[in-house]
């Protein structure tokens, strides 16, 4: 009875995770790509953008560190409400400061920005030359209004040509946990931000 329960629950599991990924929306983002010979992780010195700036990842590096202490956050909004205030308040400040920062790196300001559907899973985006399918592509990736910036690696799954424009389908590779956790809290939030559009536009 534990075994089936467990595979059960597995596959429980399964379902949940292909059902996230298709969380999708229609964004949009700074980006720029590279073609890539091979699957090339964007920590790998061979990586195409490897010579990004460190302030190109500051909103992401924070993020993370924000997403690590919720816990500690949490246990001491238990003990003290006012402390917890105002680290929260604290952490805002600093959140501010870092996008300022991020908003006038020439690595970010440099990068065109364009329509996108994205996922945690992956991003589509079109354009005027078709990119080769099941080829690798190396992405430099900014959201907004965070400027969170990520530098991920992925597949060309698909290619579709409508009116002389070309839709790419890319799946990400080698991304690591704290970028895909980064991608669905900011699918999650553009989410709720249109649920409260359509709402405020109703009333």
């Amino acid at each position: 009875m534990q075994k089936r329960t467990i595979m059960v629950w597995l596959a429980m599991a399964d379902d949940a995770q292909d059902h996230r990924d298709y969380f999708r929306i229609d964004d949009i983002v700074a980006i720029e790509y590279q073609l890539m010979p091979e699957l090339i992780a964007p920590g790998a010195a061979a990586f195409p953008f490897s010579d990004t700036s460190e302030q190109f990842q500051l909103i992401t590096e924070m993020q993370t560190i924000e997403a690590e202490s919720q816990q500690i956050l949490r246990s001491i909004h238990e003990q003290d409400r006012q402390v917890a205030n105002y680290l929260k308040n604290i952490d805002r400040r600093i959140q501010l400061l870092s996008r300022i920062i991020a908003a006038c790196s020439e690595d970010i300001a440099s990068l065109p920005r364009q329509s996108v559907n994205l996922s945690e899973g992956g991003i589509a985006f079109s354009s005027s030359a078709p990119l080769p399918k099941g080829g690798y592509i190396a992405i430099k990736l900014v959201l907004f209004p965070s400027y969170a910036g990520m530098l991920l690696s992925g597949q060309i799954v698909s290619c579709e040509e409508a009116n002389k424009t070309y839709t790419n389908h890319i799946t990400f590779e080698c991304i690591s946990d704290s970028d895909r956790q980064l991608l669905a809290k900011h699918v999650i939030q553009f989410q709720a931000q249109q649920r409260r559009a359509r709402l405020d536009q109703s009333v």
